[in-house]
């Protein structure tokens, strides 16, 4: 193919709009976010070559190692892929080239397939549609975390200045005999069938992994479902998942599916599965459920897959569209209920959640026997801190993201809605918690403590600030509630029973006590304990500047129905944050 190289000008111009870090590589491919146009542009592929030439360095140089490469449906997927298969060609690695496939497949085939070395997963989340990136692993189905994904980033960033080198690169690649590619992307259809084959098991092994037989538990799933029949609708909305196993899975367990926004690429409405992103979601599972009351329940990927957030019908017959910190603490519930039900009393239980997760997990966790553990956003750090406690001897049913819904269930190492919907009919049809068999799944959630939290997708959620560092705003935030906490002490200490704070930073698996105390690293989040006089929390604040859109994320979590308090809470956390940065005057 032809191969225009970009200058070391226009490179260093693109790192500076291309977000790096073990959640993933992203930025606007398309020319704009709303961009549907499939053209990258030079600079973008040399971008692609260099990422792909740091991810294989960063293997340490195997001998012909086996990658697997997949796609989610983003219109620029094709073109960057194409770079991608000729890159690892050229580089003599072998590519398994998947075709569009949800991520959870492609990481669960690679940690599951003993050849394979690692995964290039194209794609960007949740981003809008004009954004593409890269998720990249090793052969143990989860993306590389802490000093591996550093490492890629120092080779790539290494590189981009570097005319000779990538000229050598991008030479291998364009005189690569086309052959070499065709032969490649004729064996999509072969590799796809047998990832999707290994995917499904792996779901259902997952699902039955805290003690019973995959074979048993399949049976009492299926007989359970077929005496209280289920329906789930699927709004997969044009995403990955409409190449994944979810329209022949859930029907051979016995589930009433339905779908709709099916066709790969056919992208319906908002990709983030939230607020508006479920309306139709909704909509549509009112409708079935007025044709066959099983309907009960529809559920909303994003682009790649990888989460599932949900819509429940109502005990008053209107859809209820949950949060996403709802839908992860319901799997977190099932799935503590579960380890209880199934008599494994033994080990101490664990749960690894993300730093801005909800207070509510905590109330959860205690009463079940289980303890929470945090660390900074992202899958990666999550997943290393779970693998950690349980080589300590930990028992880690649950780790997980609930400020955006996702939900990991070892030996998984991605979020997947497919974990989340087999934790549903875990509860559909068996009977998980003592004096509450049958129990419907709206009042599964009635059992949930009752928190107000700044959703993701609130125009609240999100800041703007200036260019500044990361440690100087934090130090300037830090010194400014010192200052100005008398503003709101009096009113969280009627409503919410706070006399104190105290803050925690996170730092990739760590959690950080006290102001100031970073490691050096600022970027990660901080978040503000609101305690009782007993040091017990009773509300929390958290910010961070996002690692994977140029955004500031900032997020209030109080107990109760408080809509009043949190808008006063989150205007005036907001309000630190802006003057920190210098947004607005002292």
């Amino acid at each position: 193919m032809e191969i225009t190289l970009s200058t070391p000008s226009e490179r260093a111009a693109a790192l500076q709009d291309t977000i790096i870090s073990a959640s993933g590589w992203r930025r606007c491919f398309g020319g704009s976010p709303e961009s549907t146009s499939g053209a990258i542009t030079p600079v973008e592929q040399d971008i692609t070559i260099l990422a792909v030439d740091a991810f294989l360095n960063a293997l340490g140089g195997q001998q012909n190692p086996v990658i697997v490469v997949g796609t989610d449906t983003r219109p620029t997927g094709p073109a960057i892929a194409e770079i991608v298969l000729l890159t690892l060609l050229a580089a003599g690695a072998v590519p398994r080239w998947l075709g569009v496939a949800p991520s959870p497949q492609v990481m669960a085939y690679s940690g599951q397939t003993p050849e394979v070395s690692g995964f290039f997963y194209i794609s960007a989340s949740h981003n809008p549609v004009g954004y593409n990136g890269f998720k990249m692993g090793r052969g143990d189905g989860g993306v590389l975390a802490g000093a591996e994904a550093e490492e890629v980033a120092r080779l790539f960033r290494k590189c981009v200045a570097d005319q000779q080198y990538l000229q050598t690169r991008a030479g291998a690649v364009r005189h690569l005999p086309r052959e070499a590619l065709q032969e490649v992307l004729s064996d999509q259809p072969r590799w796809h069938r047998q990832s999707l084959d290994v995917y499904q098991r792996f779901v259902l092994a997952v699902a039955a992994a805290s003690g019973m037989e995959e074979e048993s538990f399949t049976i009492d799933l299926r007989r359970g479902l077929d005496a209280r029949p289920l329906g789930i609708l699927g709004d997969l909305n044009g995403s990955a998942r409409c190449a994944g196993p979810d329209r022949s899975l859930l029907p051979w367990l016995g589930v009433r599916a339905a779908f709709i926004n099916d066709s790969p690429g056919r992208i319906a409405h908002q990709i983030l599965p939230e607020g508006a992103g479920l309306q139709e979601a909704a909509e549509a599972l009112r409708e079935h459920h007025r044709r066959d009351p099983a309907f009960s329940v529809a559920y909303v990927p994003d682009n790649d897959g990888d989460r599932g957030n949900l819509v429940f019908m109502g005990p008053e017959g209107e859809p209820v569209l949950l949060s996403a910190q709802e839908v992860f603490s319901l799997v977190m519930l099932i799935e503590l209920s579960w380890i209880r039900y199934l008599g494994k009393n033994d080990d101490p239980l664990a749960v690894v959640v993300n730093g801005p997760t909800s207070l509510r997990v905590e109330e959860i966790a205690s009463p079940l026997g289980a303890r929470i553990f945090r660390a900074e956003v992202g899958e990666a750090n999550v997943v290393a801190l779970g693998r950690s406690l349980a080589r300590e001897g930990w028992r880690v049913p649950v780790v997980g993201e609930g400020s955006n819904g996702g939900t990991i269930l070892p030996p998984a190492a991605v979020r997947d809605p497919m974990n989340t919907l087999l934790s549903l009919l875990k509860l559909h049809s068996l009977p998980l918690m003592p004096g509450h068999e049958g129990i419907s799944l709206a009042e599964a959630r009635s059992l949930l403590p009752v928190y107000t939290t700044t959703a993701t997708d609130d125009p609240l959620a999100k800041m703007q600030v200036p260019p500044i560092s990361q440690k100087e705003l934090k130090e300037r935030y830090e010194a400014l509630l010192q200052q100005r906490f008398s503003e709101i002490r009096e009113e969280v200490a009627t409503e919410l029973g706070v006399t104190t704070y105290q803050i925690l930073n996170y730092e990739g698996v760590e959690t950080r006590q006290g102001a100031g105390n970073r490691s050096g690293d600022h970027a990660g989040g901080l978040r503000v304990l609101l305690n009782g006089s007993d040091g017990t929390p009773r509300g929390a604040l958290w910010m961070r500047g996002s690692r994977t859109e140029p955004i500031f994320r900032v997020m209030v979590d109080i107990p109760g129905e408080r809509n009043e308090l949190h808008h006063r809470l989150i205007t005036w956390h907001r309000e630190l944050i802006a003057q920190s940065s210098g947004a607005v005057n002292a």
